[in-house]
């Protein structure tokens, strides 16, 4: 990993999101990236030179306020654009092959709205990068475990390759959640199997790791439930997750996940595996 792109609206809690990703940045010595998108206000010629020396000027104190929690010799720098939110911070991670989005979900500023509406599934959606999530409240801090939610879809599996990885470069196990919603005798035979692959994997990675069956519980009830008293944890999910994005960023419920999690959300787009100094796309596990 290179770059972590930080979207940032000068909110107290949007500076969560600079928290995480200075400890990310500490793993990887990656640069840090701050993006800042402007609300749209029709503004034209010398008004929009004023705003961007203004915003310059904030840009600069927010350096000065976050040199304590950012580790000695990782570089950050700030971006100011102008667009759609999800479309801007989506771009300026694609523009460099080894990024990362890291984002506080509660911000005074608009990033409420940016994560819980539309703009969320759409940035999610869009982009093709892993995305580290935060909510306001949750302290960053060194990852202790990686909590790894299992059901009986197929996308589900698919984060093992990702999470071997993952918990090599963090120096910690993983907890492998077996959640099966509906006990039914076929639902708990298909992830029976599902558990035995990804154990299996685990260990031939070298991986430790514990496997905690739950049942009776939807999939993000029971992953938050778990992390309650983990403070330390890293939940990972893919856009693949049967029970996980794309019915919980949809209405009510979708601040029952990204927004009411604990600890951080590692959001994994399809086929993306992490390597110890990069991001690289990987086959069917």
């Amino acid at each position: 990993m290179k770059k972590i792109i930080v979207p940032y609206d000068f909110s107290q809690e949007a500076r969560n999101g600079i928290s995480l990703a200075a400890q990310l940045a500490d793993y990887f010595k990656a640069t840090i990236q701050l993006v800042h998108v402007p609300k749209n206000r029709n503004l034209q010629g010398i008004e929009v030179e004023r705003e961007k020396q203004a915003i310059s000027k904030r840009f600069d104190e927010t350096l000065e306020q976050i040199t304590p929690i950012v580790p000695s010799g990782i570089p950050v720098e700030y971006l100011v654009k102008y667009g759609k939110v999800y479309k801007e911070i989506c771009a300026q991670a694609e523009a460099s092959d080894d990024s990362i989005i890291v984002a506080s979900t509660h911000g005074a500023s608009g990033f409420e709205e940016f994560f819980i509406g539309s703009n969320a599934l759409r940035m999610i959606s869009a982009s093709q990068k892993p995305i580290y999530t935060i909510h306001h409240g949750v302290e960053a801090r060194r990852f202790g475990q990686i909590i790894f939610p299992l059901d009986t879809s197929f996308g589900s599996r698919q984060k093992a390759a990702y999470i071997a990885n993952a918990a090599k470069v963090y120096g910690c196990p993983v907890s492998v959640l077996a959640i099966a919603e509906k006990p039914t005798e076929k639902q708990m035979e298909k992830l029976a199997a599902y558990t035995k692959q990804v154990e299996e994997y685990l260990a031939k990675q070298g991986v430790e790791y514990q496997v905690y069956h739950i049942e009776g519980m939807d999939f993000v009830d029971a992953t938050i439930t778990f992390a309650k008293d983990k403070l330390d944890a890293l939940i990972v999910i893919t856009e693949q997750d049967k029970n996980s994005l794309p019915v919980f960023l949809i209405g009510d419920n979708s601040q029952r996940f990204l927004c009411k999690s604990p600890v951080p959300v590692l959001i994994l787009p399809p086929r993306v595996n992490l390597k110890s100094d990069s991001f690289h796309t990987f086959g069917q596990y």
